[in-house]
């Protein structure tokens, strides 16, 4: 079954990462995936965004137009990739309007949580991106949550801070 997921944001939330990892899990897990990034003219602070697919057959091609399931950080990705997801959409209410979120309910379903607030909370604004994997997955096990684990442990060897962080956030909504 061939699975499709647009991840978007602000250049600098992680987004590329994050979608990045998600294809590197489901690799590692004998999935085939894609992973198609796209960056905004201005990188950090401008639009960012990127595609993934993951197959239990060959795949095509990495472009997605109308994602099974849209993982959104800001009002801008929002506004330009909700009226796309067909199965889920991801939402980060602390930087989207929760009256656009209430509307878009009427037709797909969403999954709303204060993503950038819960990542302060748990140390870090930086574990955004990964807190809403968490959320994803708790609503879609598109991967596996262990060896999302096991990636970000690999990422930062040096860094034990990092780990802790990240791995605080990936079992946030899964507990």
């Amino acid at each position: 079954m061939l699975t499709t997921l647009i991840f978007a944001g602000f250049g600098g939330q992680g987004v590329i990462s994050l979608g990045k990892l998600v294809a590197e899990v489901a690799a590692r897990e004998g999935k085939c995936s894609t992973f198609l990034p796209s960056y905004g003219a201005e990188m950090r602070g401008g639009t960012a965004h990127c595609m993934v697919c993951i197959s239990d057959k060959e795949i095509n091609s990495p472009f997605v137009e109308r994602p099974d399931i849209a993982v959104l950080f800001t009002e801008p990705a929002f506004e330009k990739f909700v009226s796309r997801a067909k199965r889920l959409i991801i939402a980060n209410s602390s930087l989207i309007n929760e009256k656009a979120i209430a509307a878009v309910r009427k037709t797909t379903p969403v999954e709303s949580a204060p993503l950038t607030d819960l990542a302060g909370k748990l140390g870090s604004p930086k574990i955004t991106n990964v807190v809403g994997l968490s959320l994803l997955l708790r609503k879609e096990p598109v991967v596996q949550a262990g060896v999302a684990e096991e990636i970000i442990r690999e990422r930062f060897p040096d860094d034990p801070r990092s780990v802790e962080l990240n791995i605080r956030a990936l079992y946030y909504f899964l507990k």
